[in-house]
């Protein structure tokens, strides 16, 4: 999928999936797929997950986005959802609209379900991946993933009858619940005053590379801030700045913004993506953030919500597209006063000896999740 993606012979520029999966299963109709190679041993039949729920309890169910890129929309057929935390950051409980939570990739929300059927009922639990939101009519895709919830003395030899619960793809739009949903249930202080503030102008586009650049069949990239991103092995930034070495004029293609002994950084990031519904998740390593402010347009410097704001670490960001990375080199002093495992410097010794004496195909930005 990482060699499909960036070239010319992919005009989206964005992989797309054959199944989407429950628990890691889910069948798979063979005869949407496209190459008559890959349908020679695929299996039409490999079955789906199942899970048991017990009359009159409340379950709770912890949800995962671990898909790299697609937006999914989970339901429970006839069966109300209360979510009581989003990212690990438990939230007043609330019912999202239409009982159908929204996860993008590397999200995590918890629920709440109460098992109101019968002992012996049965239905099913689904998980669509939103072609509107992939800017794909995934023709060749299966994109409705099932999984099968039985009651404690359901029959387990029969397949529920249950059916899905009806939504506008269009209506519901490419964007996680409204901020005034997700209150955390333990208040912070009120955000300080930011003492810097990074802008970032995030966009997904050609970058010139085919033979008639002019026809816009070069590769697809994502650039910040008019960079795109593109690591070095042979110098990872993380001891870059363990040696003291924290500015890199000579490679602007790192994205590395210096926030230096600031406390706190606020980041406004806008999507200048052409595509007019796709969307993609960002996401802060090692952090918590406050979402201020999210919506379409240009934000206005003010409006936004100060007083016990969402955090999250991962925010979905209407109107972009996959595949892009910033650094925030914070503290860049202390970093210098780290102590950095010998299996990390020896890895890195390794990793120099290899690229010394092998070219290195390196296909994508080397942003490794």
């Amino acid at each position: 999928m990482a060699q499909e993606a960036p070239y010319p012979n992919n005009p989206s520029g964005i992989p797309v999936p054959d199944n989407n999966l429950i628990n890691g299963k889910n069948n798979f109709d063979c005869s949407l797929e496209a190459d008559p190679a890959r349908r020679v041993g695929c299996n039409s039949t490999a079955g789906i997950s199942t899970f048991t729920f017990t009359s009159g309890k409340v379950h709770r169910l912890r949800l995962i986005n671990a898909g790299g890129e697609a937006l999914q929309r989970f339901t429970i057929d006839n069966h109300n959802i209360t979510i009581v935390a989003n990212d690990l950051v438990p939230v007043v409980p609330y019912q999202p609209l239409d009982n159908i939570v929204t996860l993008g990739a590397g999200q995590r929300t918890d629920i709440l379900v109460t098992a109101n059927g019968s002992s012996t009922d049965a239905v099913f639990m689904r998980s669509d991946i939103s072609a509107f939101c992939v800017n794909d009519n995934l023709t060749h895709s299966q994109n409705h993933a099932l999984a099968t919830i039985y009651y404690e003395e359901a029959d387990r030899s029969k397949t529920p009858t249950s059916t899905a619960r009806p939504y506008d793809e269009v209506d519901r739009g490419c964007h996680n619940d409204d901020l005034y949903m997700t209150v955390p249930l333990f208040p912070f202080a009120t955000v300080p005053k930011a003492d810097v503030t990074i802008d970032l102008h995030i966009d997904f586009r050609n970058n010139g590379t085919a033979a008639n650049a002019s026809d816009g069949k070069g590769s697809l990239q994502w650039f910040m801030n008019n960079s795109t991103f593109h690591a070095n092995y042979n110098h990872p930034i993380l001891f870059e700045a363990n040696r003291g070495n924290i500015s890199y004029p000579d490679d602007p293609q790192w994205n590395v913004h210096n926030t230096g002994t600031n406390t706190n950084v606020r980041i406004n990031m806008t999507n200048f993506v052409s595509a007019n519904h796709a969307s993609h998740p960002m996401h802060l390593h090692g952090h918590n953030f406050f979402v201020l402010s999210e919506g379409g347009g240009v934000w206005d410097g003010g409006s936004g919500n100060y007083d016990n704001q969402p955090r999250r670490d991962t925010q979905i960001l209407r109107q972009a597209d996959p595949g892009g990375a910033s650094h925030l080199a914070e503290r860049p002093d202390q970093i210098a006063e780290l102590s950095i495992p010998d299996i990390m410097a020896e890895t890195c010794t390794n990793w120099d000896q290899y690229s010394n004496s092998v070219i290195v195909d390196q296909i994508d930005s080397g942003l490794k999740l």
